[in-house]
């Protein structure tokens, strides 16, 4: 079905202006589709590895691709090397969807310094109701959802909502 719905997407006129929004992971990675500053499709790509991981998502055209990038803060506890690995698949993501523009955004330039819950509840309060059922249809785990929601929030910062 979403293979079905991204060829038909790839196809359309080349006026159509598409943008991806993608959190990005070594082993979950959420993305989102959008055009004209609304989501037309949203999933979790998920692989044994990093590089099975970004051959999940999906490789179409696009104009502009928004990955988030890898913010190491001085007094986290975060493991600097997971951080390095993440920055291995922004790398390949950025090479795996075609686009004419490829931007990076740090998480504290899209989503403030809040915590992660409030952070997600702002992001389901932006959706449209149809782009809450492309949430639903994508059928992710409720452990890996924050990566498909931060995907999303990314794209909904990107398109200015």
């Amino acid at each position: 079905m979403i293979i079905r719905t991204v060829c038909r997407m790839s196809m359309r006129r080349a006026s159509t202006v598409l943008m991806m929004s993608v959190d990005p992971g070594t082993k979950a990675t959420g993305w989102a589709i959008w055009e004209k500053g609304a989501m037309v499709l949203c999933g979790l790509a998920r692989g044994k590895n990093w590089i099975h991981t970004v051959r999940e998502v999906p490789q179409m055209q696009v104009e502009r691709l928004w990955l988030e990038d890898q913010q190491i803060y001085r007094n986290s506890n975060v493991d600097a090397h997971s951080l390095l690995a993440v920055s291995r698949v922004v790398g390949a993501l950025a090479f795996h969807v075609p686009a004419d523009q490829v931007e990076l955004v740090r998480p504290a330039t899209w989503k403030g310094q809040v915590p992660k819950d409030v952070c997600n509840r702002r992001t389901h309060a932006r959706l449209t109701p149809a782009e809450k059922v492309l949430l639903e249809l994508a059928k992710c785990p409720k452990s890996l959802e924050h990566n498909l929601i931060d995907a999303i929030g990314i794209g909904l910062w990107a398109a200015k909502r």
